[in-house]
């Protein structure tokens, strides 16, 4: 992903952060009863910034994956596009955190998403066929939030 794309993406949750603070914030002061719907919307808004910025392609290719490196932070909700560029079947694992893909057939995609519990550096590869496939590895640096 481009530099430029992700600082749109870092304007976008600011500015949508920032909307959804202040319709709460109004809305607030009209009174109790309105309290309630103010709480709905500034979590439904939270909710989908939060969902554009997180999701990472992880790419599956004959030769390895791209990112080979990817990072998280704990109770933060990961959100992965596992897409099959190459020309045999792959999939991913990530056994830590029993993530467990089914094989992907070339051009085929899968979303994973899943809220790391634990920090550490942990491993994850394609497995077609139940071994893990030579070249076909990563790991996955999860920080403590």
């Amino acid at each position: 992903m481009s530099e430029r794309r992700i600082r749109a993406r870092w304007l976008l949750l600011g500015l949508s952060t920032v909307a959804c603070l202040g319709v709460t914030c109004v809305l607030s002061f009209l009174g109790p009863e309105k309290s309630e719907k103010a709480a709905d919307f500034s979590l439904t808004c939270f909710d989908s910034a939060v969902l554009t910025q997180t999701l990472i392609t992880v790419t599956l290719r004959d030769d390895g994956i791209l990112p080979a490196s990817l990072h998280a932070s704990t109770k933060a909700p990961l959100h992965l596009r596992v897409v099959n560029q190459g020309g045999q079947p792959h999939n991913l694992v990530i056994p830590d955190f029993y993530i467990f893909t089914n094989n992907l057939n070339p051009k085929e995609s899968i979303d994973v998403s899943f809220t790391p519990d634990k920090a550490g550096v942990f491993p994850f590869y394609s497995d077609t066929g139940g071994n893990p496939e030579p070249g076909l590895q990563g790991s996955l640096h999860v920080s403590k939030n």
